[in-house]
């Protein structure tokens, strides 16, 4: 399966919470497209050492799904049914419109589709109906990214055919967007960096950078290796010396302490901080991974230990998009227990938060 990895740099005066879209396929789908996204990050701004991305495996999604709010912009959309799927894969969907009662859609792979494409067939049923029993159907096709899903969703008619030829491009926006909440996706476009197939280099990859006049600057590959010279400054070059002989001294101390550590108890958070600071994390430790009997929740707690403290205060870690909630700190404020509760598997937690990843501690809740 090809990734297609996408750097991002921040060159603003602030940290900016970046988000991923998804365009429209070649082939057209409906008159009314609606951007469908929940892969963000907040980047904070460059100062040469930070490394940011969005990691987006071509594993495509089809789902579907029916709520009280029809299609359309600001909605909240969430499919009852996602199926992951392979290219040259037919799907139908089955909606029900029943009054007094709100079924859900169905979803069921009834065969192939022409090669380097996607179908999806709807049934027969009484859309007229739905603002009459106020349940509106929605579908929606896209891929799931490692931070996030990313895709499109549309207000589907009855006994329709949708044939879907996917194409790599992606966009990446800053603004007020909400997690699968839908947006205008031409005002997307317009507002957003745009990366085609071909800005990626060979090992697909590239590098986004918002620029300090709100502009965006798309080149192949990686951030080159002299950006970090070029901008940091001689004091950010001895500190970041001084980060890497305390690794290797923490390093040497770890051997001796980390049981102790491990052993002294975390205190609770007490107290609010209105600022935001970022840390470079040591390292992540799944302590408990509980599944809550929902198709995709579940609770996953642990630890994180960051290089430098951390004052207390603080609710929430913000790392590739994810954010887990702070249970308690150690008193040197380099060691943080938390807990998550959503979708995504231990795995994405240990590689969001992994050695050498940037870590926002922050109270925004959003």
């Amino acid at each position: 399966m090809t990734e297609y990895k996408i750097n991002l740099i921040n060159k603003s005066t602030k940290a900016e919470k970046f988000w991923c879209f998804l365009s429209q396929p070649e082939s057209d789908i409906s008159s009314k497209v609606f951007a469908n996204s929940s892969t963000f990050l907040t980047v904070p701004v460059f100062n040469g050492t930070q490394s940011n991305s969005f990691t987006v495996p071509l594993q495509y999604i089809v789902g579907v799904g029916a709520s009280n709010n029809a299609v359309g912009l600001d909605i909240k959309i969430e499919s009852a049914v996602a199926e992951s799927t392979d290219l040259g894969v037919a799907w139908e969907a089955s909606y029900t419109q029943q009054t007094g009662e709100k079924i859900p859609p169905k979803l069921a792979n009834i065969g192939t589709a022409p090669t380097n494409q996607l179908t999806i067939s709807t049934n027969q049923y009484k859309k007229a109906d739905e603002p009459l029993n106020n349940w509106f159907g929605n579908m929606t096709y896209g891929v799931r990214s490692l931070e996030g899903f990313l895709g499109i969703t549309w207000s589907p008619d009855p006994g329709s055919t949708y044939q879907i030829r996917p194409k790599v491009k992606f966009y990446v926006a800053i603004g007020s967007f909400q997690t699968n909440t839908l947006a205008d996706i031409n005002t997307i476009s317009r507002q957003s960096a745009e990366i085609n197939e071909d800005d990626f280099d060979g090992n697909f990859e590239c590098t986004v950078t918002r620029t300090p006049d709100g502009g965006w600057s798309v080149v192949p590959g990686p951030p080159p290796s002299n950006v970090t010279i070029s901008l940091a400054s001689s004091s950010e070059l001895l500190l970041k010396a001084h980060y890497e002989l305390a690794e290797a001294h923490n390093q040497l101390v770890e051997l001796v302490s980390e049981e102790v550590a491990l052993a002294t108890p975390l205190t609770p958070v007490l107290a609010l901080n209105d600022q935001e600071e970022t840390r470079i994390s040591e390292g992540v430790k799944i302590d408990k991974q509980e599944f809550l009997g929902v198709e995709v929740d579940q609770v996953i707690t642990g630890t994180i230990t960051v290089r430098e403290a951390v004052g207390i205060g603080f609710l929430f870690m913000v790392a590739s998009g994810i954010r887990v909630s702070i249970t308690g700190s150690s008193a040197d404020g380099l060691r943080f227990s938390f807990r998550y509760v959503g979708s995504l598997g231990a795995q994405a937690i240990v590689n969001a938060f992994r050695a050498g990843m940037s870590i926002l501690f922050t109270n925004d809740e959003d």
